[in-house]
C-alpha cells in the first residue's frame, strides 16, 4: 500500500468507527428517553397524576374568599371527621377527591397546578412584544380561578344544606392544627397539613341517576318522585337567590345522600340577578331537566309525568303570586 492509499483507508476506518459508536450511543439514548416517557405515563395512569405539589400553593390571604365563621360545634364535627384517613376516590377538572374511611365524607383538594398560572410562565424572560400576551393570559387564568373560588364561598354561605358542604377552607389558616392522612390511588400514604391547604369537605352522595335507578328497581317510586320534587325546588331556590350554574349537568353534578338530592359539584355558581325572574328560571329548569325527563320517561312514563307536573305547579304558583 502506498502512502497515498494509506490515509484514505484510515479516514474511512475512523469514520466508520465514529458512526458505529455514535449510532450505538444514540440508540441507547433514544431507548432511555422512550423508557422514561413510558415510565412517566405508566406512573401517571396509576396515580391519576396526583402529587402533593399539585394541590399546594403559596396563595396569600384573600378576604374575598373568606367564608362565614363556623361555630365551635361545627369545628368539633370537622375535626372529628378529619381524624380518620381518606382514600383516593378520583379527580375532576378542578379537584382531587378522597373518601373517608367510614365512606361518609369526601375531601376535595383543588388541582392548583391547573387552576393557577405556572410560576415559570410568570417569571420567564420574554421579548417586549410578548409581554401583553403573557399579561392577558395571566389575568384570564386568575379571573377563572377567582370566579371558581367565589363559587365555593357562595355554595357554603348560601347553599350549605343543598350542597352537603361541611367545611370550606379557601384561605390558609392557623386554627385547625391538624394533619390528615391520605392514601393515593396506589395506596402510598401522605400526611398533609390542613391549615396550609385549600380544600372543601362534603357529604358523600351517590350520583343522581344511579341512585334513582336503584330506587326504581326496588319499587320505591314515591321516593323517586320525592327526589325529583326536591330537585325542582332546589333549582328554583338557587335561582331565587340570583345564582346561575354554568355547568348544570344533573347526571354528573348532582347526587343523593340520605334520601336528599345534593349538588355535589359547586364550582360553577355565578351571581346573575336576571335568574330571579320566574319566566327566566322556569325556562332554565325546563332546559336543565330535559335529559332527566327523557330518562325518566324511558324508565316509567308516570315518573316523567310527575316531573312535568311539578314544573307546571311551579309555573302556576308564580302566576298566582304575580
Amino acid at each position: 500500500m502506498t502512502i497515498e492509499e494509506f490515509f484514505p483507508s484510515m479516514f474511512v476506518y475512523y469514520f466508520r468507527f465514529f458512526m458505529r459508536t455514535f449510532l450505538r450511543r444514540f440508540a441507547y439514548l433514544a431507548l432511555a428517553t422512550i423508557a422514561c416517557i413510558a415510565l412517566q405515563k405508566f406512573c401517571r395512569s396509576k396515580t391519576d397524576g396526583f402529587a402533593i405539589s399539585k394541590i399546594s400553593s403559596n396563595l396569600p390571604y384573600n378576604p374575598d374568599f373568606a367564608t362565614r365563621p363556623i361555630s365551635e360545634s361545627e369545628l368539633q364535627k370537622v375535626e372529628e371527621i378529619l381524624s380518620q384517613p381518606f382514600h383516593y376516590l378520583g379527580k375532576g377538572a378542578q379537584c382531587y377527591a378522597f373518601v373517608s374511611d367510614d365512606d361518609q365524607y369526601v375531601i376535595k383538594f383543588f388541582r392548583l397546578h391547573n387552576l393557577l398560572t405556572p410560576e415559570w410562565f410568570v417569571n420567564m424572560p420574554l421579548p417586549s412584544f410578548l409581554q401583553s400576551y403573557r399579561k392577558e393570559k395571566i389575568q384570564r387564568k386568575f379571573g377563572e380561578f377567582f370566579r371558581d373560588f367565589l363559587s365555593y364561598k357562595i355554595a357554603f354561605d348560601s347553599l350549605q344544606e343543598d350542597t352537603g358542604l361541611i367545611y370550606v377552607h379557601l384561605n390558609k389558616t392557623d386554627v385547625l392544627h391538624k394533619k390528615i392522612t391520605l392514601f393515593d390511588k396506589i395506596k402510598i400514604q401522605h400526611s398533609v397539613d390542613l391549615d396550609s391547604m385549600e380544600f372543601l369537605l362534603q357529604k358523600k352522595a351517590d350520583l343522581f341517576y344511579p341512585a334513582l335507578h336503584k330506587l326504581i328497581q326496588e319499587g320505591k317510586r314515591e321516593e323517586v318522585k320525592a327526589n325529583v320534587k326536591e330537585l325542582i325546588h332546589f333549582l328554583a331556590k338557587r335561582s331565587s337567590l340570583g345564582l346561575y350554574d354554568k355547568d348544570p349537568d344533573i347526571n354528573t353534578n348532582f347526587g343523593v345522600c340520605n334520601g336528599k338530592p345534593l349538588q355535589i359539584d359547586v364550582g360553577r355558581f355565578r351571581p346573575d340577578a336576571t335568574r330571579t325572574q320566574p319566566d327566566v328560571y322556569i325556562s332554565d329548569i325546563i332546559r336543565v331537566t330535559e335529559n332527566l325527563q327523557q330518562w325518566l320517561e324511558a324508565q316509567d312514563k308516570d315518573l316523567s309525568d310527575s316531573l312535568i307536573e311539578e314544573i307546571q305547579n311551579l309555573k302556576e304558583k308564580n302566576q298566582a303570586c304575580a
